[in-house]
């Protein structure tokens, strides 16, 4: 494998870098360890030993990359996050880490988790196909770890269809579930409301402990060191899809303008 912007390649960018995770974690995680509060739980950001099952699980956490030419003499090179083809999204590598968290714990302690996510569909189809990975490589069973995910009307054409909505045991503890409200970013309040009121009676009564994994909770306050990431290299953003199916041409301009 080439990593030259001249070259095409692929990785598996948790595989490969799983052994500097730990430290990643602690540059930037002040306390590791689970919050057992119900109304704010937490599994910890404990990750399970890569073996051959947790290599199957992150399997799916492929990139790839190929020359694109250059721009504005600089070489350009077009990285490719969607290669899932169970999300074709980016949001695969963040829920895969949500899931292997939750994994971890439920291995430490024998209790179980259920994730609860708010979602406008791509992180929920997301969380979805990563508890599947982690169920089919026997990481856990169904009853340890399940999630559920809470969407707009608006999205549903977002939505992908798996053996959590196939198979009617999966689906009775994955559910998943529509809003049909006007204001579609309403999801994140109504799904806080219903963890505090019914996160306490499911731990107490099921032993379940509901994650609110929000997208600001569930990276517990991650900051990007952008100066660490681009060096000293001149670097240029240029906003692209996330999603491959969005079916929106999008251009980047060289230095002299006009579309390239």
């Amino acid at each position: 494998m080439t990593t030259g912007v001249h070259a095409t390649g692929s990785a598996n960018l948790l595989v490969d870098w799983y052994d500097r995770l730990p430290r990643v974690i602690a540059r930037v995680v002040d306390d590791p360890a689970p919050v057992k509060d119900p109304d704010a739980f937490s599994p910890g950001f404990l990750l399970p030993d890569l073996d051959d099952g947790v290599r199957r699980f992150l399997a799916a956490a492929a990139a790839s990359w190929r020359p694109a030419g250059d721009t504005g003499g600089h070489p350009t090179a077009l990285l490719d996050l969607t290669a899932n083809p169970g999300t074709n999204t980016t949001k695969t590598f963040a829920s895969l880490l949500i899931v292997a968290r939750a994994v971890e714990y439920v291995r430490r302690t024998g209790e179980r988790v259920l994730i609860f996510t708010p979602t406008s569909a791509n992180k929920g189809t997301a969380l979805r196909d990563a508890v599947l990975r982690a169920l089919d490589a026997g990481l856990v069973t169904p009853d340890q770890l399940r999630v559920a995910v809470l969407a707009p009307r608006s999205c549903a054409d977002k939505q992908r269809s798996s053996r959590l909505s196939t198979d009617a045991e999966l689906r009775r503890l994955n559910p998943l579930l529509r809003y049909d409200g006007e204001r579609p970013e309403d999801v994140k309040a109504l799904g806080r409301e219903f963890v505090r009121r019914y996160a306490e009676g499911a731990h107490a009564r099921e032993g379940l402990n509901v994650w609110f994994a929000v997208d600001r909770s569930a990276v517990d306050g991650f900051a990007v060191d952008r100066s660490a990431v681009d060096g000293p290299r001149p670097a240029r953003r240029v906003p692209l899809p996330a999603y491959p199916f969005e079916r929106r041409e999008h251009w980047i301009a060289p230095a002299s303008g006009g579309r390239g």
